[in-house]
This record gives structure tokens, sequence and C-alpha cells, in this order.
């Protein structure tokens, strides 16, 4: 996941969301293997939103760019934020574990080094309904600048009790009998066909030797649980990716023109380089205002303009993006106020198996004589 954004902090986060509805109880985890340096306290983690405002309330499991782990939330909508901090890891020369729990109201964050060892990082009761939003998060913490993370092992787990006897509901292994023996005779396996969430049972293998998940593997039947779980790409046995769980992200960035007195600025070309799978497309859309406070806050808001659109291959648009000046124009808003806010509306493949990636922008703007 690339994403830009000033942070998940204070009363509004600007970030990288690719989620999927929950209701309920759940527990998600994933695995954390990369996290670009765009600034320290660039964070990826689980995230469970209340809603897909900008102040909605949250709470988030992150490790930053520093190797810092933490809790992270906001209650209620629109409130500041606080965290509670967890152990700094060898991050990323090692990937992380993460975790997040809802067990009726209270939110539960955990991490681990190796998935099966699990540390508390903090536990809340935070202003979030039944019916909410539970996935992947990341913000690079710098307007300048973006960041990419990447996660493996990502999805939902069984919350049910733990029962050692072969076809029993599991979490891991070690709630196998028999799976963490050497030569292992048994494993936590995903149920198939997939449901959501996750679900996993124990399992007699027909071979007495397997590899565990997170170990190294040459080919798929080398991993327990296999033909469900799979050697990956990295050599790494792994569970199959929760079901295509992308939906539409919008991601907001502002720009204030620095104009001499007595000239107001014409915002121009929005240039950007892109990558848009398959039949993903960014929609591109803008609005201006004389103060941040006026900008509009929702893309459907009456000022807000479209204005250009990337699909098809890889493209770089330097030099030949589009022209906000011209569409605002010809909508009849004003492009010559000092404030500009890009909305960029990121849309999945018609499946929801693959997104679209902005991996880098550029707003241009002159200042000429106010009439």
């Amino acid at each position: 996941m690339t994403a830009g954004g000033d942070d998940i902090w204070n009363q509004d986060d600007a970030f990288h969301y690719v989620y999927v509805p929950v209701t309920g109880d759940f527990q998600f985890v994933t695995r954390v293997t990369r996290l670009d340096w765009a600034d320290v306290w660039s964070k990826a983690g689980i995230m469970l939103r209340d809603s897909l405002a900008p102040n909605s309330a949250f709470a988030h499991m992150m490790i930053n760019a520093g190797g810092t782990t933490g809790l992270q939330w906001r209650t209620p909508t629109g409130n500041g934020c606080d965290w509670t901090q967890g152990a700094g890891v060898n991050f990323p020369s090692a990937p992380y574990w993460l975790r997040l729990t809802r067990t009726g109201a209270v939110v539960t964050g955990d991490g681990s080094p190796d998935g099966v060892t699990w540390t508390n990082v903090g536990t809340l009761t935070p202003a979030i309904g039944t019916s909410a939003y539970v996935g992947l998060a990341v913000t690079a913490h710098n307007n300048g600048r973006s960041t990419t993370a990447i996660f493996d092992n990502a999805g939902f787990v069984s919350t049910a009790g733990a029962d050692p006897r072969p076809g029993s509901a599991c979490q891991d292994d070690q709630d196998c009998c028999d799976a963490i023996t050497t030569p292992a005779t048994a494993a936590c396996e995903v149920d198939v066909p997939l449901s959501t969430p996750v679900t996993r049972h124990c399992i007699l293998l027909s071979g007495n030797s397997c590899v565990a998940l997170g170990a190294s593997c040459v080919s798929d039947a080398d991993c327990c649980g296999f033909p469900t779980n799979h050697c990956d790409t990295k050599g790494v046995c792994a569970v199959p990716p929760p079901p295509f769980p992308y939906g539409d992200t919008i991601f907001t960035r502002d720009y204030v023109a620095d104009c001499p007195v007595g000239m107001v600025p014409n915002w121009h070309f929005f240039d950007w380089e892109s990558i848009t799978p398959a039949d993903s497309d960014i929609k591109f859309s803008a609005a201006t205002a004389a103060t941040s406070a006026l900008l509009p806050t929702m893309i459907g808001a009456p000022t807000v303009v479209p204005f250009g659109e990337a699909s098809g291959p890889p493209v770089t648009m330097w030099g030949t993006g589009a022209d906000v000046w011209a569409a605002m124009k010809a909508a009849g808003e004003q492009p010559d106020l000092q404030y500009l806010r890009i909305f960029a509306d990121f849309q999945p493949t018609s499946d929801g198996s693959q997104v679209p990636t902005l991996v880098d922008w550029r707003q241009q703007y002159d200042c000429v004589a106010a009439e």
C-alpha cells in the first residue's frame, strides 16, 4: 500500500485505508514486512473505524517507521487522539505482527515478533458502533512525500475457544494436538470455502512433515494445511488472503498559494504518476476557498469540480496533466482563491481484487494581478 497524508491524529485523519465492513466481534491479524521512511512517524497497522469520515472514532494498532508500536485511538468522533505506547522493536530489519480484537465493545491491540507469542499493548472501549469498518491503514505523516507499506498474512482469525481434538476450531497450530511436534501430524487449517470472518479447524495431515506458517518453503506442498495454505512469492508459508477487501477510498491534499500583495493564484496543472491495474481508476476533483475552514470536506459538495482521471496502463503525466483552472472556470467556480483542496477517489477493480496507486503528484499555480 502506498500512501501520503499528514497523519492519523488530532481531529482529522489523512491516510490510505483498505477496509471491509465488520459487525460484532472479530479478530484481525497481519504482519508488516516493510514501511518506507517518509517520517519517523510514518505508520502502518490495523484500524477499526466507526465511519469513513476524516474525524471518525477509531482504534489503530500500529507500528511506525522507527519501530515504535502502539495502540492509538480517537473517541468519540470529532475528539482529539491519544495512545498507549508499546514496545520498540527491531523493525523493519525484522517483520512484525499486529493483532486487533473486538469483544463486545472492548477493543484490544497486541504485537508479536513471530505471530505466536503476543504482547498486549492496550485495551479500550471506544465509541464505535457494532457495525463499523476494519482494515489496513497507512499514513506518510508527511504531506510532501509518500510511504509504501507491505503486509502479508492479513485477515480474520476465529475467536472460538480452543479445542485440541482433530476437527475442532482453532486459532493456530498450538491449539491442535501434535501440530507442533517434530514431525507434525496435525495442523490448524483455514476452512474452505472462505468465510467472513475466516475460520480454522484442526486437521490430521496426510504426511508427517510440513512447514509451519511463517517458515521458509519451496513449494505449496511444503506447508502445513496445504492445499489451503500456500508458499507465497517470498518463499514463506502463508494463509490465503481474505476475500477481496478493497473498497472505494478518497484521499485529500490541501495546497496554499503564496502570492504577493495585489496578486491572486491561478491554479493550473495537476500532474501525476499512477498505476491503475485492469479497470481500476483514480478520479480527481478540486475545490477552492478563501480560507482553509471554508474548503468542502466531502467530494459530493456542490463546489467540488471533477477535472481528471487516471486509468489504463501505468502513466506519468508530468506537464501534461489536468488543468484545474480550466475545469473550474467551465463549472462556474473560482480558480483564483488562495486555498485549494484536491480529492483523489481511488476506485478498485470491479471484482475488488486490485487497487490503483498514485505514485507521485504535484500541483502548479501562477500568481497574476488581481482584477
